[in-house]
C-alpha cells in the first residue's frame, strides 16, 4: 500500500470519530463564547499536565533512538510540543490559571487515560 492510499484510509475510518469531536459540546459552546471560563481553566490544567509528560517521555525517546533520522523526527515532535506548553502556558496565564505543582493541578482521569 502506497502512503498518500494510507493516508486516505485512515482519514475515511477517523471521519465519524472527526465528526464526534466536531460536535462535542464543549468546542461548540466554545465557538459559540459561551463556554465557562471555569471549564476552559480545568482543560488548561490537563493540558499542562499532559503536554509537560508528552515533552518527558519525547525525550526519554529521543535519548534512545537508534538511528539519526529517527532522533531528528522525534526532536522535532519535542519542539512542536515544547511550541505548545509555552502558549499553552500564556493562555493560562490569560485565564488566571497559572502553571503549579502537578500536585495541585485538578487532573481528570478521563482526561489523561490515553
Amino acid at each position: 500500500m502506497r502512503g498518500r492510499d494510507l493516508i486516505e484510509n485512515l482519514r475515511r475510518e477517523l471521519e465519524a470519530l472527526n465528526r464526534r469531536i466536531e460536535n462535542h459540546p464543549f468546542l461548540t459552546e466554545a465557538e459559540r463564547g459561551l463556554l465557562p471560563k471555569e471549564k476552559l481553566r480545568l482543560f488548561v490544567e490537563n493540558q499542562y499536565y499532559i503536554v509537560y509528560h508528552d515533552l518527558r517521555s519525547l525525550a526519554v525517546m529521543v535519548s534512545r533512538a537508534s538511528h539519526p533520522d529517527e532522533a531528528d523526527y522525534l526532536s522535532r515532535l519535542q519542539q512542536g510540543d515544547l511550541a505548545a506548553f509555552q502558549t499553552l502556558l500564556k493562555l493560562g496565564e490569560e485565564l488566571k490559571a497559572p502553571f503549579k505543582e502537578f500536585s495541585e493541578l485538578r487532573v481528570l482521569p478521563g482526561a489523561v487515560a490515553y
